[in-house]
């Protein structure tokens, strides 16, 4: 929608949620105000069992906001009141246990539900953080650990076959394949061995990966910057990829944009149904509002 701020561009962003953007800036600007024309948001993660969003940013940390009618900033963690040896947050995950962790340029800040805060790895420019019933995944430059519940790092490594230029996001769904988001995607069967890729060769033409999701019946989500969204469905692999093709013109009040939606895979013939009754794969004369 006009003048919102959704979840799914960043990095970790975990629903389909759009947030006023001007009350989001308020409330940055209240916590850092000398900061806040340079800095910029990098991470987000919604707490949903307690409502409170997690905001990961490049020059002032982390930001815990309560959510729902009024908003309001719960905490900040940064380099001057935490732990923390970098204010640049890559990563922000809550994992079942209610813990949360920040992945940084120089490493984890931890925070359990009783208060007590560490971190980890502070030599190590941590990509991208995921959970997987209890177990924690924390992806670095060259290692991918695994925490357990007792807080125990057993440190691995992701197959040189499941990236193709620089990590974006990872993902694991039920089944426990690793999903990788980098200029492709691919899912990784850790068991069998066996790496799948989606690029343009299959359907998958995303570029500007911000962060990938995976939905209960394991579908994966594909949030892009400026590029559209993206679904790959389980079963039968397919891909489907929903464009902007034309934006609105600036200059003139009329609706004249349109959407365009491409299929690759599955078993055809497709059906489509838009929240605005439209039952096309070319959406046209659209105005400013959220299409599904």
């Amino acid at each position: 929608p006009p003048n919102s701020w959704s979840l799914l561009r960043f990095c970790g962003g975990n629903e389909m949620t759009h947030y006023d953007r001007e009350r989001m800036s308020e409330l940055f600007l209240e916590a850092n105000e000398e900061l806040i024309e340079k800095d910029k948001v990098t991470a987000a993660y919604l707490d949903k069992r307690k409502n409170e969003l997690w905001v990961g940013t490049s020059l002032s940390g982390v930001y815990q906001f309560k959510m729902g009618g009024n908003i309001a900033l719960l905490n900040q963690y940064n380099t001057a009141n935490s732990k923390m040896k970098s204010d640049y947050v890559n990563a922000v995950q809550i994992d079942k246990y209610g813990r949360f962790w920040v992945g940084t340029k120089k490493g984890v800040l931890f925070g359990n539900t009783k208060g007590k805060i560490k971190h980890y790895e502070p030599d190590h420019n941590i990509i991208a953080i995921t959970t997987l019933g209890p177990h924690v995944w924390i992806l670095g430059d060259d290692v991918l650990w695994q925490i357990d519940q007792k807080n125990r790092w057993i440190p691995g490594s992701v197959d040189k076959r499941c990236a193709q230029g620089e990590i974006k996001d990872i993902e694991y769904d039920s089944e426990d394949r690793l999903w990788v988001a980098s200029e492709i995607i691919v899912r990784y069967d850790v068991l069998n061995n066996v790496v799948e890729k989606f690029d343009r060769s299959n359907g998958f033409n995303g570029s500007n990966i911000n962060v990938i999701q995976v939905d209960r019946e394991d579908a994966l989500w594909v949030g892009t910057e400026g590029n559209g969204m993206y679904l790959i469905e389980k079963e039968t692999v397919m891909t489907v990829s929903c464009s902007i093709e034309k934006g609105l013109d600036c200059n003139e009040d009329k609706n004249d944009a349109s959407l365009k939606v491409k299929v690759v895979g599955g078993k055809p013939p497709y059906l489509y149904k838009w929240s605005n009754g439209d039952t096309s794969d070319n959406p046209k004369n659209l105005g400013a509002g959220s299409y599904e």
